[in-house]
């Protein structure tokens, strides 16, 4: 439902542009993002050990379905989420 009414409320652009994101995040095509590709995505941008924090939280908190993945239901959900918040 939730992931249902995030699809309803972002404009076309913001779904590619979170399109390309989730594509980049998810390194083998799968169709998900897992821990290892989430955390060689954020050792870009952070040292090791934050990159392992902030991803331990993450999975726990976007992984609705505690799957040991995110999906791009998930993602998308989680994305609105953010927006709402700010």
């Amino acid at each position: 439902m939730l992931t249902f009414i995030a699809s309803q409320l972002i404009s076309k652009d913001e779904a590619e542009e979170l399109g390309k994101i989730f594509k980049a995040l998810d390194a083998n095509g799968d169709g998900t993002v897992n821990k290892n590709e989430l955390l060689e995505a954020y050792k870009k941008q952070v040292g090791d050990e934050e990159a392992e924090k902030m991803c331990n939280e993450i999975m726990s908190t976007i992984d609705a379905d505690n799957s040991g993945v995110i999906n791009y239901s998930e993602f998308l959900t989680a994305a609105m989420d953010k927006k709402k918040a700010v």
